[in-house]
């Protein structure tokens, strides 16, 4: 499913690097447009971006650090797919806080 409510919204909207906005663009087309909500794997960002699954989770450390997007620790080892969530970039909407949804991917 991909969602392009938020693909467009960080096409417009995010004028950081461009390889955050690759990372952004990968978890804009598997997160829920109304929950802004994704569990991309690692492998998936690291493609996207163009980048090693290492470079892809320094990127989501600093997107976490720019307040771009929230991250739940679910994806340590052992633990499944991180959860991943968008915040607003055009100032229009509240995100979600991570407790507001069920512990994994949506069935």
């Amino acid at each position: 499913m991909v969602s392009i409510n938020l693909v467009v919204e960080v096409l417009e909207h995010y004028h950081g690097n461009p390889r955050h906005k690759l990372w952004l663009l990968a978890l804009a087309e598997v997160a829920n447009d109304d929950t802004r909500m994704g569990w991309p794997s690692r492998r998936l960002l690291a493609e996207r971006a163009d980048v090693s699954p290492s470079r892809a989770s320094s990127i989501a450390t600093a997107l976490v650090a720019e307040g771009v997007i929230l991250r739940d620790a679910a994806g340590r080892r052992g633990r499944g797919a991180t959860r991943y969530v968008l915040a607003p970039l055009n100032g229009v909407r509240e995100p979600r806080t991570l407790s507001d949804e069920p512990d994994g991917p949506p069935l």
